[in-house]
């Protein structure tokens, strides 16, 4: 199904984008892979293998699914670095979202806010 391989690929290119994998990150990845078999198994390798592409994500969501990608994004970090802020925004402007729409999703997640 394609939103949840986007919503993979969208945990997946989150927990890179600081350039490691912590143990909270990587359970995080794990929990979501809980059900997958061999073959998805290896996309997720694949995946990680790669080198984070937000505009190449942002292209392949189909329109309405912007903030749940982001979403997943979100969820997949703990927002406590400046690569994952930084992240975060370049994936907000490339899924063309507006500030208070990302702040509305950071609420809602119980997150502090990307914007001031």
């Amino acid at each position: 199904d394609l939103s949840a391989a986007l919503m993979l690929r969208a945990v997946i290119q989150a927990v890179k984008c600081d350039g490691e994998l912590d143990d909270a990150e990587r359970d995080r990845l794990l929990q979501a892979m809980k059900d997958a078999d061999e073959t998805e198994v290896q996309a997720v390798q694949t995946e990680l293998a790669r080198p984070v592409d937000v505009k190449g994500l942002a292209a392949m969501v189909p329109a309405g699914l912007e903030p749940q990608v982001y979403m997943a994004s979100l969820m997949a970090i703990d927002l406590d670095q400046r690569a994952e802020a930084d992240y975060l925004n370049e994936l907000a402007g490339a899924l063309e979202l507006a500030p208070d729409q990302v702040n509305a999703i950071h609420d809602k997640a119980g997150v502090q806010r990307l914007y001031r």
